[in-house]
């Protein structure tokens, strides 16, 4: 059975299978959606917190947002798109490790059998 759990992870794949602008948008509602799913899953599970790792995650998140707006506020300069491009470039290394940390934090619990 597919669970909601799953949405950030699938929209993730999708938005780098399409690797564009619209694909980077589905990445961040990907993280964005997962962050909220760790926070709420956290809430019912505080033993289970792994908070050194989701801040690490989040904090490389921002700095990745921040390049992309960098990069989005730079597009009107005399370089146009060029200058996009390389803040993309610039910020999708935090952004691909911030992503790569977020969407591993485990948010179910692991049942043995």
């Amino acid at each position: 059975m597919f669970g909601i759990k799953k949405i950030p992870h699938l929209l993730f794949i999708i938005g780098i299978i399409l690797v564009g602008f619209y694909g980077l948008i589905l990445s961040v509602l990907a993280v964005f959606i997962q962050m909220f799913i760790i926070l709420s899953y956290w809430k019912n599970n505080p033993a289970l917190k792994q908070t050194k790792k989701f801040i690490l995650g989040v904090s490389l998140f921002a700095l990745a947002l921040i390049l992309f707006s960098i990069g989005i506020i730079q597009f009107k300069n005399y370089f146009g798109g060029i200058s996009l491009i390389t803040w993309l470039v610039i910020g999708a290394v935090p952004f691909a490790i911030s992503s790569i940390i977020l969407l591993t934090i485990p948010t179910a619990l692991k049942t043995h059998q």
